[in-house]
């Protein structure tokens, strides 16, 4: 819904807005969890989870409030009204099932797939994976704070480069710094090399969750951008549950987790591709509207 909402309020700028609102997902997660921590020691697991359940709950009254799927429900325009594409992008797009006969859509599938997955298999299993390479576990604990602080600083920075370059370099940008992350991973066995794989792998992983809306909503199109974008949201789920278990069956049939960085080194090669590889038949239903938009705040901003 995130995405969706973002996409919607945001066309010239649809970069940096999905940037900045996806940095709340890191934001939430270094609160939150020293807060539950101290609420279950002090006060029990039961206090903790009622203490979540209220917030959330406040949160369904708030979004009724303040937050509206399209500007037009509020009758305004994108970006604030800065740009008026001649054509609405919230107008035009696919419906699930014409998306689901193009080649775009499952291009943008299969990048969310190796997305969840190799995101997942390094995730779940960095910290065993760190000291099993000679990491103490406070090291171990550093690295993987290095990379959160580093997420939330690539979503920003990346979803920036959107709005310049466009969403399919960006794409290819941000897999290039996961794939290169990967490669420094398998020699990370010295502090120094650790610590530059934390700064570029962070960099990185966080982009698919600011590239992937930008790119869907660019190719397919923003009427139906709900129902096409939660398809591929059930994609990626597959691959983030296919991710953890497949470097946890490397690791129990090899004993150590020496072949797991190779394999999602070439999950990630095989992710950098995608972006890269023009489908005849990838329909850019809203660029027309895009590149109006982006051309006049362009001007406009310089």
């Amino acid at each position: 819904p995130v995405s969706m909402v973002i996409s919607n309020w945001f066309t010239a700028m649809r970069g940096k807005a999905l940037g900045v609102a996806m940095t709340g997902t890191g934001l939430g997660a270094m609160v939150m969890v020293p807060v539950s921590t101290w609420i279950v020691t002090n006060w029990g697991w039961r206090t903790s989870w009622q203490i979540m359940g209220c917030i959330i709950l406040l949160m369904v009254p708030l979004n009724l409030l303040l937050i509206r799927t399209r500007p037009s429900d509020k009758g305004l325009l994108p970006d604030g009204g800065l740009v008026a594409p001649e054509v609405p992008a919230s107008a035009r797009g696919l419906t699930v099932p014409e998306a689901l006969r193009t080649q775009g859509f499952w291009m943008i599938g299969a990048m969310m797939v190796l997305a969840g997955l190799v995101a997942m298999g390094v995730g779940v299993h960095l910290m065993p994976y760190l000291t099993d390479i000679g990491h103490t576990e406070s090291r171990a604990g550093l690295i993987i704070a290095i990379i959160s602080g580093m997420t939330f600083l690539g979503k920003i920075t990346l979803g920036s480069i959107v709005d310049r370059w466009g969403v399919q370099p960006t794409v290819a940008l941000a897999y290039g710094l996961i794939l290169t992350g990967i490669l420094l991973l398998m020699g990370s066995g010295g502090l120094a090399v650790a610590f530059v794989f934390a700064i570029v792998y962070g960099l990185g992983i966080g982009a698919p969750l600011v590239v992937n809306p930008a790119l869907t909503a660019e190719r397919l199109g923003l009427k139906h951008f709900g129902g096409v974008f939660g398809v591929l949201t059930l994609l990626n789920t597959g691959g983030v549950a296919l991710g953890a278990v497949l470097t946890g069956f490397i690791y129990d049939a090899a004993g150590s987790y020496i072949w797991s960085p190779p394999v999602q080194a070439f999950a990630a090669a095989t992710l950098l591709q995608a972006p890269v590889t023009e489908a005849e038949d990838m329909p850019a239903v809203a660029a027309d509207s895009m590149s109006i938009a982006y051309g006049d705040f362009k001007a406009g901003y310089q």
